[in-house]
């Protein structure tokens, strides 16, 4: 618990160091597109993964049984129940898609810093390039291990993607929505003050 603590009061002191100087707006378009991806990707990936009870391949490995394996468009077969009711951990067929990846993926959204700092500006490739290098180390490790197929982590990587051009487009491209969301919170705020 205080591990996490300790990573969430870092990664917000990370992120007033980098947005201090900014204008509230972009930061508030900033995070909110963090969050959006962010949170969208594990709902979403945690969506398809519990019900898609594909195997993992360490499974197949250590059983030797090929019969265990399902493509990756086959979702939900009985083998999963019954081998659970055999002593087989749930765990075990949640490989499709790989969490690890998408959350790795996530790290691409770096290339979005230079919206909210000048220091950054003009680096948004290297950035861009070192969360999806971080992605390929994360989605390799997980293969290494045995936990996923090359198909769960490419398709962990094409959710956080596809996620992270709709959490761009909404936030920095759609102005009507970004205007919508901006007069809800600045709504909120003035409730707030006068409340006060």
């Amino acid at each position: 618990m205080r591990r996490r603590l300790f990573l969430y009061m870092g990664a917000l002191a990370a992120l007033l160091l980098v947005t201090s100087g900014a204008q509230g707006k972009t930061v508030i378009r900033f995070v909110l597109t963090l969050i959006f991806v962010c949170v969208g990707t594990m709902l979403l990936i945690n969506i398809i993964k519990v019900p898609w009870g594909r195997a993992r391949m360490r499974l197949i490995a250590s059983t030797g049984n090929a019969s265990y394996f399902t493509p990756w468009w086959k979702a939900g077969s009985g083998l999963k129940n019954q081998l659970v009711a055999e002593g087989v951990s749930s765990d075990e067929f949640r490989s499709f898609p790989s969490g690890h990846t998408a959350c790795a993926a996530c790290a691409m959204l770096a290339a979005l810093l230079p919206t909210v700092s000048k220091r950054f500006r003009g680096k948004e490739k290297r950035l861009g390039l070192s969360g999806a290098l971080w992605t390929a180390i994360v989605a390799f490790s997980r293969l290494r291990m045995g936990a996923h197929f090359l198909t769960d982590v490419t398709m962990a990587w094409l959710v956080t993607l596809g996620l992270t051009v709709l959490g761009v487009y909404l936030f920095y491209f759609n102005k009507k929505f970004f205007q919508f969301v901006w007069d809800l919170i600045s709504e909120r705020e003035e409730q707030t003050y006068e409340e006060a």
